[in-house]
């Protein structure tokens, strides 16, 4: 019997929550033993290297993703995997279009929606993306399953698609399995990290965007070093840097502060440092606050929409602000500094958003 054919379909493999996730189910399929294919619109991207070569990259080599219909399409047609699974909104539309042109391949759409549609679309400016609204309004009904990644995103995507909240499945996001654990163990290449430091390292992760909201992390980063010494580091990239660079300037905390940009191993950050922080304005889940806790280190998030609140439930796990205020924030993380959970504690609900619990929904959902 030959193997069933599950097939990704993302806009890129650069490093990013997405992408992550993308590639753990991916490998989760394809360790249960199914024939994997991994679509893109272009293969560049730092994740690339994760992927194992028995997995396919499907690479449409397009500029954008909406541009990558005809040949997602035509994929579809020729290698008639069981199911197709999307993420991202771009590439949600793609997929839930070429769901009308692709009934005849029995194969099964299932798009999942990673973020709080209300705000994202809110925060559109340009006029090409004013379109995705509309369509998505339009063709996401059309499709054989819709993912959500959290009960808030659910509830938001039920009443901006105008569609049945019953047609809405919640899978939180694959996040933990035993390669956190082994990475995290690795040696931190970094020099705030020095042996018997007297100082605690705050850390914060993501795109360099505004929704990530770092501009609140910084200004509350200098209320908690105005009154202990400590330093903050944030990883990622993207197209705020230099607001943050000249902002964090602008606060005098420059020796005490860095923007590493891409790191390959997060995980060792993560497990070293004493806190770590959330300032978005808005998230679909909230991929880094479940790695943080799988590593045992404390979280302080912002109560954004959606995610933060059910993964600490409701701040059993971690304290959480409201988003935007500084200094609530700046005093939640000197709270968690002076008083932190338990290790096992936030390891054990870490491992409640696990890789083979949302393979096996994600089965489920597809008829596998």
């Amino acid at each position: 019997m030959d193997k069933k054919k599950i097939s990704f379909f993302i806009p890129t493999l650069s490093a990013g929550g997405i992408e992550a996730n993308t590639i753990r189910l991916a490998k989760g399929f394809l360790r249960d033993g199914y024939q994997v294919d991994l679509v893109v619109s272009n293969s560049q991207g730092d994740y690339k290297e994760r992927i194992p070569s028995e997995i396919s990259i499907i690479d449409f080599d397009c500029k954008g993703i909406i541009s990558t219909l005809p040949k997602l399409i035509n994929y579809i047609k020729a290698k008639k995997p069981s199911v197709l699974i999307s993420a991202s909104e771009g590439a949600n539309i793609v997929a839930s279009i070429s769901k009308l042109f692709v009934r005849k391949t029995l194969t099964k759409i299932i798009i999942s929606i990673r973020t709080h549609l209300t705000t994202e679309y809110k925060e559109t400016s340009s006029k090409k993306k004013r379109l995705l609204p509309i369509l998505s309004r339009l063709f996401y009904p059309k499709v054989d399953g819709i993912v959500a990644v959290s009960k808030g995103v659910a509830e938001d995507a039920a009443e901006f698609l105008n569609i049945p909240i019953q047609r809405m499945n919640v899978i939180y996001n694959p996040i933990v399995d035993d390669s956190i654990e082994t990475l995290s163990v690795e040696n931190v290449d970094h020099p705030f990290f020095i042996d018997d430091r007297d100082f605690p390292i705050i850390l914060g992760a993501g795109r360099l965007t505004k929704q990530k909201d770092f501009k609140t992390l910084l200004y509350a980063f200098k209320e908690v070093r105005s009154l202990i010494r400590c330093k903050l580091i944030i990883i990622g990239e993207g197209e705020e840097r230099e607001r943050l660079e000249a902002l964090i300037k602008e606060l005098g905390i420059s020796e005490d502060t860095e923007l590493t940009g891409f790191v390959q191993n997060p995980y060792s950050y993560m497990k070293n440092a004493d806190l770590f922080v959330l300032s978005s304005a808005w998230e679909g889940f909230g991929n880094v606050i479940v790695e943080a806790m799988a590593t045992g280190t404390n979280v302080v998030s912002t109560n954004c929409p959606s995610g933060p609140s059910e993964i600490l439930d409701n701040g059993t796990y971690g304290e959480l602000v409201e988003v935007g205020d500084y200094k609530t924030l700046s005093e939640s993380i000197i709270k968690a500094l002076k008083k932190p959970k338990s290790q096992d504690i936030l390891k054990s609900r870490a491992n409640y958003f696990s890789v083979t619990t949302a393979l096996n929904q994600y089965k489920k959902l597809s008829g596998l």
